[in-house]
């Protein structure tokens, strides 16, 4: 009789203590999710910044986000005879809504910034990480 009582609680708090695990997981779940959609909720707006350039000394670089999800990107390239392109549609946005293809390039959505990504949508690394951000204005 005692070995089934000590079966039942060792049970009981065994399911117990595996709701409460549960429970912290989809709260951590949800946070991740609202800091995201927090974090990406002012997207809208014009960033600008100079990226790399292995034939000149940077690209000028101006985009416009509008909330109807359409862009207009702007690209000056430097000391090239200042030649500037301008191209203009609708970007799209990752499943998880942290990420935003336009012109076939993958950009991170931050706070108060965009994030050019490589080829594989990886963040660029090293020394030279920061000069692919670009700022919102």
């Amino acid at each position: 009789m005692k070995t089934t009582k000590i079966t039942i609680i060792a049970t009981a708090c065994i399911l117990f203590f595996a709701a409460c695990n549960n429970t912290q997981e989809k709260e951590t779940k949800d946070t991740t999710t609202q800091q995201v959609q927090a974090e990406t909720a002012n997207w809208r707006g014009t960033y600008t910044g100079t990226i790399p350039c292995a034939s000149c000394p940077g690209i000028d670089v101006k985009i416009t986000l509008n909330e109807n999800e359409t862009y207009e990107k702007t690209t000056t390239y430097q000391e090239s005879d200042m030649h500037t392109e301008t191209t203009s549609g609708k970007f799209e946005w990752s499943a998880d809504k942290s990420k935003i293809n336009l012109d076939n390039e993958n950009y991170k959505v931050g706070e108060n910034q965009l994030t050019l990504l490589d080829a594989e949508g990886n963040e660029p690394k090293g020394e030279l990480a920061p000069n692919y951000i670009l700022t919102k204005k």
